[in-house]
């Protein structure tokens, strides 16, 4: 072989040496490249889970309400508080029925039919209960007062006990009653032990927020313990 010919094949050999060499080195890069990207992906995410900052999957829009206004959270119905009331009163209620068109084959009907029956709730001026309606604690208040107590076993005071509900309110009266018996969700003394030189800070019942299911279920708790068994029960 002639030294022209050793000379290439040695420049030859060095390229190839020179390629493997690259190719090991570049396959080395993206191995670490790779784990380093892979590792700041799990540290990136675990960041974010902590900080709430990642983002939802895509939603589909077209299979939600069109609505995003936030719903009343558990807020009782009419129907749902004429079982609640019925059941407290443990009444026999199987042969009430048809006393509104919107109730009748609806489960809450013998319910609603019984306490309008009874004048503890009654049919809406368009001959209709709604009984998907919700109401408002003040409603709620009457609805029991009506429910559970003799007129002349209702309140008669003058008491301002809660800041937000006054003498000349038309819900004064059954608000002040479940007060008076302890039946309501909210600490109410009548006859508050006054410190002097202390401010006396009154509590709020207030009256035009939903009544939810957990109050009125308390309410229901607290009229079996705290007015049954005193035998003030209406008729």
């Amino acid at each position: 072989m002639t030294n022209k010919a050793m000379k290439n094949k040695k420049n030859f050999m060095n390229i190839v040496y020179s390629m493997l060499a690259i190719a090991v080195l570049a396959v080395l890069v993206i191995t670490v490249q790779g784990e380093n990207l892979q590792g700041y992906l799990r540290l990136n995410t675990t960041k974010q889970l902590a900080t709430g900052d990642l983002k939802p999957a895509a939603r589909n829009l077209s299979a939600e309400p069109l609505s995003i206004e936030p719903k009343p959270v558990d807020a009782i119905t009419k129907g749902e508080l004429a079982k609640l009331i019925v059941a407290t009163k443990n009444a026999d209620v199987s042969n009430f029925k048809n006393c509104a068109p919107d109730v009748m084959g609806k489960w809450y009907e013998k319910y609603a039919c019984y306490l309008v029956s009874e004048g503890i709730m009654v049919i809406a001026s368009d001959g209709k209960f709604h009984g998907e309606m919700t109401l408002t604690r003040a409603e709620g208040a009457k609805v029991f007062t009506i429910a559970f107590f003799k007129e002349a076993s209702r309140y008669a005071g003058k008491a301002k006990i809660f800041s937000d509900v006054n003498i000349t309110d038309w819900h004064y009266v059954f608000v002040m009653t479940l007060a008076q018996s302890n039946v309501l969700d909210v600490k109410a003394v009548l006859t508050p032990q006054i410190t002097p030189g202390m401010p006396t800070a009154k509590p709020q019942f207030r009256p035009i927020d939903l009544l939810t299911r957990k109050s009125a279920i308390l309410w229901a708790q607290k009229i079996t313990s705290n007015v049954l068994n005193k035998n003030i029960l209406s008729n």
